[in-house]
């Protein structure tokens, strides 16, 4: 009988756990689409830079795109005024920054590489805002001796890999936080 009343409190707590995390706004990340059902081009405009690092918008820009179009649910196209344009994607990329985080007799040895912008998602047809959040990518990358930390452009230059890597990680975050409205 005390196996019988703990399964049975076992199964009452999980349903009351389900009962409140379905009540909560809780999903799966990756799953919930927060788009209005109408929308099916998106034109992701340029990003606007107001960094320093020259083609920075561009990388971040393609990035944005690359990942909505792997969702496979919409068109993406760049113009905001290409005819049928449900939605747009706009905004500024507001900072890139190279930190030091791992030190050597006070030579950096790994640094992180954060870059942050602001993007909105706006319904043209209902001239509303979806969305809109800051947006912060950061990825950890070693480094070889000698490297000036201080200079994000040169640590570009010589890191395309570590570049392209955090416009991936960028886009991801960006479109997943755009999809779960977050």
């Amino acid at each position: 009988m005390k196996l019988l009343a703990r399964v049975t409190a076992l199964i009452v707590a999980v349903a009351c756990a389900a009962g409140l995390l379905s009540g909560c706004g809780y999903g799966l990340a990756g799953r919930t689409v927060s788009l209005p059902d109408h929308v099916k081009v998106i034109a992701v405009t340029m990003l606007n830079n107001r960094t320093a690092q020259p083609g920075l918008d561009q990388i971040l820009t393609d990035a944005i795109r690359t990942e909505l179009r792997g969702r496979g649910r919409w068109r993406i196209v760049p113009d905001a005024n290409a005819p049928d344009v449900d939605a747009v994607v706009s905004g500024n990329v507001t900072g890139i920054v190279l930190s030091p985080i791992a030190l050597n007799q006070g030579q950096a040895t790994r640094v992180a590489l954060t870059v942050s912008a602001s993007v909105e998602l706006k319904d043209v047809r209902n001239n509303k805002v979806i969305w809109s959040n800051t947006v912060v990518a950061s990825d950890e990358y070693p480094i070889a001796p000698g490297t000036n930390t201080n200079d994000v452009a040169q640590f570009i230059r010589q890191n395309q890999d570590a570049y392209l890597r955090l416009s991936g990680k960028f886009g991801r975050t960006a479109v997943s936080a755009m999809l779960e409205g977050m």
